[in-house]
């Protein structure tokens, strides 16, 4: 029992190498792509990392190849590092033609990522708030929850916008979100039948009013003045369900939640930058990554999609910031070299790109610790 629940925790955890290869190679992918189309030379495009399994020299001189071990991959650029006499070297390029291959490779992860996401959203639907059966306030305002003759609920109202803005959620916390700072908001929902999957769209419009606290006994709870506790909400009770959408739809919707995605992401970013507690708590290495993953793929192939699609707009946003040996620190180079007219002597790049990536797996490596210290 025990050998086969290592077995099982193995395979998991390949496929969480498998599912990063994804990424990383999609990445690489739109980099290959874009060079060969603006006739950079490419020496090699390999999946994987280690010693080769397989390769395959082409006639152009590229190497295909594939290798031992299930992480990422990379596409090696002519004189990317280094001065060369070719003219067709990385370096020797138009700057204005290095940006775009520098970014085509986030380029890629975000499109690849909005693609599924569609797929996703049409054929498994997106995570959205709906209002759980609650009290008669809502119920007054027009949410709708029916129940069967076994008492269970047959009927839901499904949320998608806020005064005509589209929910994009990632965690309920998102939802409620919008809610602040109103008084009156107008929903659009739609009242889906959870047995027949009818759905009838409307709109409801839910006001702020006076919410009175109770105990776990029902009884009600007492200020300090006698007068019974209570406060300004707007008295609803919020849970998730999934809804699918008609394809162009999921596409549109799939971008729109690419984008909140993305500022989420730098946003947590910024909160790590500032040195907030929560933030790098959160934060975590490959090692914390490839675990939640792998966590994640025991629920399913649905969720185990629906999380690379998170992980490669992740991937897109962390690879374009402006930081040494990734392609956002590439292209700050580059763009000084097109402001300057000449670039940074090669050595220096080459060593600061390289001084950079240390310390970026340095850093990376301590999150991992942090989160281990954190479970101790």
């Amino acid at each position: 029992m025990i050998f086969l629940k290592i077995l099982e925790f193995i395979a998991y955890i390949l496929v969480a190498f498998v599912c990063l290869s994804v990424m990383v190679v999609i990445h690489e992918l739109g980099h290959f792509i874009a060079g060969r189309k603006l006739g950079f030379k490419i020496n090699e495009f390999a999946v994987g990392m280690g010693p080769k399994i397989i390769s395959k020299k082409l006639k152009s001189g590229l190497i295909l190849s594939w290798r031992l071990i299930p992480l990422g991959g990379f596409c090696a650029f002519n004189g990317e590092d280094e001065d060369s006499p070719s003219s067709d070297a990385f370096n020797n390029q138009k700057p204005w033609k290095r940006l775009i291959v520098l970014f085509a490779g986030v380029f890629t992860n975000f499109v690849s990522a909005v693609i599924v996401l569609s797929l996703f959203f049409t054929f498994s639907g997106q995570t959205l708030p709906y209002i759980a059966p609650g009290d008669d306030y809502a119920a007054g305002r027009g949410v709708v929850y029916e129940l069967d003759q076994d008492g269970e609920v047959e009927t839901i109202t499904i949320v998608t916008a806020v005064d005509g803005k589209a929910v994009q959620m990632l965690e309920p916390a998102d939802f409620t979100n919008m809610l602040d700072g109103k008084d009156t908001v107008t929903l659009s929902v739609l009242v889906k039948n959870l047995k027949t999957k009818a759905v009838q769209k409307k709109e409801i419009v839910l006001e702020r009013h006076t919410v009175y606290e109770y105990n776990e006994n029902g009884e009600a709870v007492y200020n300090e003045d006698g007068t019974q506790k209570s406060s300004q909400k707007f008295g609803i009770q919020v849970s998730t369900a999934r809804q699918t959408f008609g394809f162009f739809e999921s596409i549109w919707r799939a971008f729109k939640f690419g984008i909140f995605t993305a500022v989420k992401i730098l946003s947590s970013l910024g909160a790590l930058i500032t040195g907030s507690a929560k933030a790098v708590e959160s934060t975590g290495g490959p090692i914390t990554m490839i675990s939640g993953l792998a966590n994640i793929a025991r629920t399913g192939i649905a969720n185990t999609i629906y999380i690379i699609c998170l992980f490669s707009v992740n991937l897109a946003i962390f690879n374009l910031l402006p930081l040494p040996a990734l392609d956002g620190g590439r292209m700050v180079f580059t763009i000084i070299e097109w402001i300057r007219k000449k670039p940074i002597k090669r050595s220096v790049e080459a060593m600061i790109h390289f001084i950079g990536i240390v310390a970026l797996f340095g850093i990376v490596i301590l999150f991992d610790v942090l989160q281990l210290i954190n479970k101790l």
